[in-house]
């Protein structure tokens, strides 16, 4: 481009990617096929049950980001290499499916006799409790930790089926079972969008989690996002993104059921609700996966809280945040679905030097205005912040509040509201005027049970392991490494006091080739809170997310009530 500097470049980049994605939206192209009469499923808008294989557990796993301009398909906005932004990407996925609780077998299983042993661990690298007593918990070691770790039962069968693109023969593919081993069944695939699906037996529903990664070394890109498989939901909130210029926010939405799934989105702003015709009525075609570029729902939205609701059908929802400053990479991060609620812990939250300070966003997506407040722990208990820590957000808005005063040092938000809330950190690391990683914190859930946890399948990216205690009790954990073929290493005990935070790096639960985490509670309160924080280096710098990793709890097999598509054209 002869006569157009990098500023230019850029500007003139990002004025026709929003007026393409604005155009588009407006069009109806983008959001949804157009079925018509002839095409639809038979009966209109009438609804059938459907049962739900005993004990079957599924997640959706949206592939990796795409550069809004490439994925638009305008090639005016395409021709130019210089304006297109290409990002050379690669991507890991790693499943794991644990056997469900309460099948037959040993506790100690394939482990060597020492795995429970507390006795024989350093009790200062994994005990954050500091001066604050247990309460009259029972200890994490010696025989409750024996009696803790839950006995090997038989491998679910774990199957992963690629999701076919928009205009593609439904189905789910081909099965591709992973490795198999004592109580745990293990895949792991180059993080295309998939279905995963590990059968139960008995009614009884085995615990499945998985973990994609994607890295890029340049274009629009660059950075490392990551992300936990949504489980297929009737109703979504996704916190975080933005449609201001240089920022794309892309909803990925997948059918992994047997039959058509009616969608409605709703996008919450600073300014309130957003209406939009172009986001009702999306049909998704069984085992179909499709992107919505929510910047053309709310053109200029600052901060985006959206909501996914199916009026038939079950979806899986993944929203893909992206910042460009000018010409240089901000990063790109995936946010997982959450639930409002009136208290919120965010673990893995932290600062970075040289990178602007972490913010705080909450949406009230209910009928009435929340006050809302919060603080910071550490591994020594309450940590300092500065400004404002109290917030009123009104009723269908967004609140973003910057978190000054935080370190380098892991920490939790403790969130707490008098109506229910949605709550995230966006987190931000690199130099000033560099590449930047970017980063969604959101809550976790309690440890209730034992939990499986996925690794990055993908060597280069390191990791830690946070767990933060929020109740009135120290809570107590079992850290086992798991190995892909079931074999499940030296027991780590890990006390936590209340307040406070513990991490434990891969050297300390001596887990470098271990392809997940097994959790499990073994006394406490079970209010225990824990999220895996990612990294990998590029151009120098740590580019770090931070992902939750609790999976929800094993739900037990039921019949849903599955709407078909009704008939006609969607604008």
């Amino acid at each position: 481009m002869s006569g157009a500097g990098p500023g230019t470049a850029a500007v003139l980049r990002t004025t026709a990617l929003l007026a393409a994605v604005a155009g588009t939206v407006a069009a109806g192209t983008v959001l949804a096929p157009v079925p018509d009469a002839a095409t639809s499923p038979a009966g209109g808008s009438g609804a059938r049950e459907v049962r739900v294989p005993d004990g079957d557990a599924v997640l959706a796993c949206a592939g990796a980001p795409e550069s809004p301009t490439e994925a638009l398909g305008d090639e005016a906005v395409r021709t130019d290499e210089s304006l297109s932004g290409r990002s050379r990407q690669s991507g890991a996925l790693r499943a794991l499916a644990l056997s469900p609780p309460g099948e037959g077998g040993s506790a100690a299983g394939s482990t060597d006799a020492g795995s429970t042993d507390a006795g024989s661990t350093d009790a200062d690298s994994t005990d954050a409790a500091g001066d604050g007593g247990s309460g009259g918990d029972a200890p994490a070691g010696g025989g409750a930790a024996s009696s803790a770790v839950p006995p090997v039962g038989e491998a679910p069968p774990l199957t992963v089926a690629p999701l076919p693109a928009p205009g593609a023969e439904p189905g789910l593919g081909d099965a591709h079972p992973g490795t198999s081993g004592e109580g745990l069944s293990a895949a792991r695939t180059d993080g295309a969008a998939a279905v995963l699906r590990a059968a139960g037996s008995g009614g009884a529903r085995p615990a499945l989690a998985a973990l994609r990664t994607v890295q890029a070394a340049a274009g629009d890109l660059a950075g490392l996002s990551a992300s936990t498989c949504a489980q297929p939901a009737e109703q979504s909130w996704l916190l975080g993104g933005g449609a201001a210029v240089g920022r794309s926010a892309q909803l990925v939405l997948a059918n992994p059921g047997p039959t058509a799934a009616a969608v409605d989105l709703s996008v919450l702003t600073p300014a309130g609700p957003v209406e939009s015709r172009a986001g009702t009525g999306l049909a998704l075609e069984p085992g179909e996966q499709r992107r919505v570029f929510v910047e053309g729902l709310a053109p200029g939205a600052e901060a985006l809280a959206v909501g996914v609701t199916a009026s038939a059908g079950r979806v899986a929802a993944t929203l893909q945040d992206t910042l460009l400053s000018g010409i240089v990479p901000g990063g790109t991060a995936d946010v997982a679905p959450s639930a409002p609620a009136r208290r919120l812990v965010l673990p893995g939250v932290s600062a970075s030097d040289g990178a602007p300070d972490p913010v705080l966003r909450l949406a009230a997506p209910g009928d009435t205005a929340a006050v809302v407040s919060w603080r910071a722990v550490g591994r020594s208990g309450p940590v300092g912040l500065d400004g404002e820590a109290a917030a009123t957000v009104e009723a269908g808005t967004v609140v973003e509040v910057p978190l000054r005063g935080l370190g380098a040092a892991e920490t939790a938000l403790l969130v707490e509201s008098d109506a229910p809330v949605l709550a995230g950190v966006q987190v931000r690391t690199g130099r000033q005027g560099g590449p930047r990683g970017l980063a969604w914190v959101q809550p976790a859930l309690p440890l209730a049970g034992p939990v499986a946890v996925p690794l990055p399948a993908d060597d280069e990216i390191g990791w830690r392991l946070g767990v933060t205690g929020d109740g009135e009790r120290a809570e107590h954990l079992l850290v086992l490494p798991l190995a892909a073929d079931g074999t499940r290493g030296r027991a780590v005990p890990v006390r936590v006091a209340p307040g406070r935070v513990a991490t434990l790096s891969d050297a300390q639960l001596d887990a470098r080739d271990a392809a997940g985490l097994l959790l499990v509670p073994a006394g406490g309160g079970g209010q225990a809170r824990a999220a895996l924080r990612l990294s990998a280096l590029a151009d120098g710098d740590r580019r770090v997310t931070a992902v939750v990793a609790v999976p929800p709890a094993p739900e037990p097999a039921a019949t849903l009530t599955a709407g078909q598509a009704p008939a006609g054209r969607w604008s």
